[in-house]
């Protein structure tokens, strides 16, 4: 009876971790729609869509807040009626509260706009480690560095630095 009440114990405990972990890969907005029945915050997708979070309790809301959030379609029903679908949120990061920018978006990360247009690297990929982001650059030559999410070289693998071998989740394929 122990063993079964620790393991469920780890897994609540891992669950919990693994979702403080993920990356939000959407954009959107937050929406404070009080006034209509069941759609009292909703977040509008940057594509326009209105999506419904079943689980919007979970989270703090601030209205017109820019978010970065991931999600999984939730199949259910609601009363709100105004929804494009119902979804229950993964991870949800307002854009002021984060230490890097999110986004998969080359054009918004400036250092790597310019680091992608100097180098030609063949290949960036995104991990995170935590909050924290951080890019590993593939060139053709086979060198690879790894930078943090402010452009800042933290290592490069042909000095001995083996930097994925940390403890980093969730990869990103950003440019190839």
């Amino acid at each position: 009876m122990r063993i079964l009440v620790l393991v469920i114990f780890c897994l609540l405990i891992q669950c919990k971790t693994l979702n403080t972990l993920s990356i939000c890969s959407n954009y959107g907005t937050m929406v404070h729609s009080g006034d209509l029945d069941g759609c009292e915050w909703m977040i509008r997708h940057r594509d326009g869509r209105m999506l419904l979070p079943q689980n919007a309790q979970e989270f703090e809301w601030v209205d017109q807040q820019a978010v970065m959030f991931s999600y999984t379609s939730y199949d259910g029903m609601s009363i709100c009626m105004a929804e494009d679908e119902i979804i229950t949120l993964t991870c949800l990061q307002r854009l002021g509260d984060m230490a890097c920018n999110p986004t998969l978006e080359i054009a918004d990360i400036a250092w790597l706009d310019q680091l992608i247009e100097a180098k030609n690297p063949v290949l960036v990929s995104r991990y995170a480690l935590g909050n924290q982001l951080y890019y590993k650059i593939l060139y053709a030559d086979k060198t690879t560095n790894w930078h943090d999410c402010q452009g800042k070289l933290m290592c490069s693998e042909a000095s001995g630095c083996d930097f994925s071998k940390r403890d980093l989740v969730e990869e990103s394929t950003v440019y190839v």
